[in-house]
């Protein structure tokens, strides 16, 4: 059965506190989630597609459901401007609900 976590609006991420150290202790899971963003980034703006992402906060795991406008190396950018540091998103996954 998979983990449930609480599902946060992505306008009350503005207000959450992110580790500045990578969550992922594995190189090839880091890769991973690199192929997975610029693929979510794509399904985003071409098809409106959003991104379920597992992100890490000082509080705990939470989940956001959000179209993810670009992906750098240091910064996920959502629709409306808000941004998240990479090193702290544990999975990617699009959404099989939009």
């Amino acid at each position: 059965m998979a983990e449930v976590y609480p599902l946060v609006p992505k306008e009350e991420l503005l207000q959450l506190i992110f580790p500045k150290n990578e969550v992922l202790e594995c190189p090839k899971k880091i890769k991973e989630r690199a192929e997975k963003l610029s693929n979510a980034v794509l399904q985003g703006r071409f098809f409106y597609k959003k991104a379920d992402l597992i992100i890490e906060t000082e509080d705990g795991l939470v989940m956001v459901h959000a179209n993810i406008w670009e992906a750098t190396d240091v910064n996920v950018l959502l629709m409306g401007g808000i941004a998240i540091p990479v090193c702290c998103i544990h999975e990617v996954s699009l959404s099989s609900v939009n």
